[in-house]
């Protein structure tokens, strides 16, 4: 490393120090702390995002008609199941 290099680093690394002096903020950061909740928040969503999914299935599963034999020939389905068979 340049003499020039070790000065700006110098430099730098105590602009740097003096900046975390005067803020509290940054002064009562902890970055493992932030990562850990990070990577928390990031589990939760996504088993959120999950549940809300199979949540969305089931209710989109149980408006879904059920087609049976037992289906009568005059209702929705039925009628629908009729003109299927035609145009094959």
């Amino acid at each position: 490393m340049t003499q020039e290099a070790e000065w700006r680093g110098s430099r730098s690394a105590g602009w740097t120090s003096e900046r975390i002096r005067e803020s509290d903020a940054l002064r009562e950061f902890h970055g493992d702390e932030h990562l850990r909740r990070a990577r928390k928040f990031a589990e939760l969503d996504r088993r959120f995002l999950d549940t809300t999914q199979a949540l969305v299935r089931a209710r989109v599963s149980e408006s879904v008609p059920r087609v049976t034999a037992a289906t009568s020939d005059t209702s929705e389905v039925g009628i629908l199941r009729r003109e299927l068979k035609k145009q094959r």
